[in-house]
């Protein structure tokens, strides 16, 4: 329900949203439905490749098109349909991109942690929220259904 909400409440119609692709196809159709552009950042194992997605804002202020940026969405836990997760690196390194092109107006991370329960070994990682301390660029949702 919040990725609708949010939607609602964010986009107008040509506004650009950031994901990693592959993604879940779902709230792609919800952003197309919303009128949102959908640009994507490729994975690796460590997942969304974030100098990519440096490269790919930085392209979009060059063509004058930053301003329309208003979200980038991470499933950084076990990533649907992948299962990759966001190594704890990149997401310190996703929250400093967009702090970085957060100039004109703020750009949010969609941290999508609705896996992150499924987890069978190994330590819990830290949110991408935890690398927001002032709470300005991370909006967090999770999930009561899935796990």
């Amino acid at each position: 329900q919040l990725l609708y909400l949010l939607g609602e409440v964010l986009f107008d119609a040509g506004d650009i949203v950031i994901t990693e692709a592959p993604s879940y196809f779902v709230y792609h159709s919800l952003l197309q439905s919303h009128g949102a552009k959908v640009l994507t950042v490729p994975m690796d194992d460590d997942g969304m490749r974030v100098d990519l997605l440096d490269a790919l804002l930085e392209r979009l202020q060059r063509e004058g098109q930053l301003p329309r940026v208003k979200l980038v969405y991470t499933v950084d836990y076990f990533q649907n349909p992948t299962g990759l997760t966001l190594s704890v690196p990149r997401r310190k390194q996703l929250v400093d991109v967009v702090k970085k092109y957060s100039t004109a107006h703020r750009i949010l991370i969609l941290e999508d942690a609705a896996y992150r329960e499924l987890r069978f070994t190994g330590s819990d990682l830290p949110s991408v929220k935890r690398f927001d301390p002032t709470n300005e660029f991370v909006a967090y949702a999770s999930t009561f259904s899935k796990p």
